[in-house]
């Protein structure tokens, strides 16, 4: 599907890569009181789903990762810690063989590769016009900005119990870019029209009761510039990765201040591994139920989570 579309992309840049990046020491840094407020803020802060998003997206089918442009043990220690977190926080992970929907790319030059990636694969970056990805806007920072890691997410609403997309592909033969706004019988279609996901009656944001819809990750494109991420451990460029690999992260905004290792690129981090708060969040979100009529619900119904854990932990 999206990720058939990458292939020739990821061919042509294997031969561009870097020597790997270095040891940095590691700290970890969790001088904020947690309570429902903080956690709110702190998923806010870090969370970035597109705008209409009806629940905070997360792996429904296995992740399979694959790194490109590293020596085998490099690749290997880099997907040891990757997968290491994923299966911690509840993420499945796919056997061997599977076909990627987590690539990482190292490059000697991230806008050029990024760039490359996005004129071969248009699509896949930009696969419906409805909350499936971010804005022009962030792709044309993907390729443009000048960053250590650069990331593009993209996710789809599914059936809860099928797994099966409800809603169509851009170039499908049912003309539907967005989510349908008239209601049609499960697995139908309007006369003269046929093929495509089954149509659901949906509104941006919201959520009938019982509507049974979670959006669902279907592909993270990271690629790692190794002349930018130079002095970065192996260790805490992959718990970077995993954060942004198994979450919607908002390449945008700023976390300093926040307990959390997507801090590590600023230029006074104050934590170069997966923190506390990441690994509550991230656990939370893949616990949490979608059974919520409001995205903002789901939130702080991860926050309540997030505070409970913590007070668990204290009294350990």
């Amino acid at each position: 599907m999206i990720l058939e579309l990458l292939g020739t992309a990821l061919l042509s840049l294997m031969a561009v890569q870097d020597p790997p990046p270095t040891v940095l020491d590691e700290v970890v840094v969790e001088g904020v009181r947690r309570t429902e407020e903080t956690a709110f803020e702190f998923i806010e802060a870090v969370s970035a789903p597109p705008f209409g998003s009806r629940t905070l997206a997360v792996w429904t089918t296995p992740l399979c990762l694959s790194v490109e442009n590293l020596p085998p043990d490099q690749t290997a220690a880099l997907r040891d810690r990757i997968l290491g977190r994923a299966e911690f926080v509840g993420a499945e992970i796919a056997e061997g063989g599977c076909a990627p929907n987590v690539m990482v790319i190292f490059t000697s030059d991230g806008a050029r590769t990024s760039s490359a990636l996005v004129r071969a694969n248009s699509a896949a970056f930009r696969p419906t016009t409805g909350p499936t990805q971010l804005e022009r806007a962030s792709l044309r920072r993907f390729t443009d900005a000048s960053r250590p890691v650069r990331w593009w997410t993209v996710n789809l609403p599914v059936d809860v119990e099928t797994g099966q997309r409800v809603v169509a592909l851009a170039g499908e033969n049912i003309p539907v870019t967005h989510y349908q706004t008239t209601s049609v019988s499960e697995g139908s279609a309007p006369e003269g029209q046929t093929g495509g996901p089954p149509w659901r009656k949906l509104k941006p944001g919201m959520q009938p009761p019982g509507n049974n819809i979670r959006e669902s990750l279907q592909m993270t494109m990271v690629v790692v510039d190794a002349t930018l991420a130079s002095g970065t451990s192996f260790a805490s460029l992959g718990d970077y990765v995993a954060m942004i690999a198994l979450a919607q992260v908002d390449p945008e905004a700023s976390f300093a201040g926040q307990p959390t290792v997507l801090d590590l690129f600023s230029p006074t981090p104050g934590a170069t591994e997966l923190t506390r708060w990441d690994l509550d969040y991230l656990t939370a979100l893949y616990d949490a139920p979608v059974a919520w009529t409001n995205i903002r619900f789901q939130k702080e119904d991860i926050a309540r989570r997030m505070v409970d854990t913590g007070v668990e932990r204290a009294r350990e």
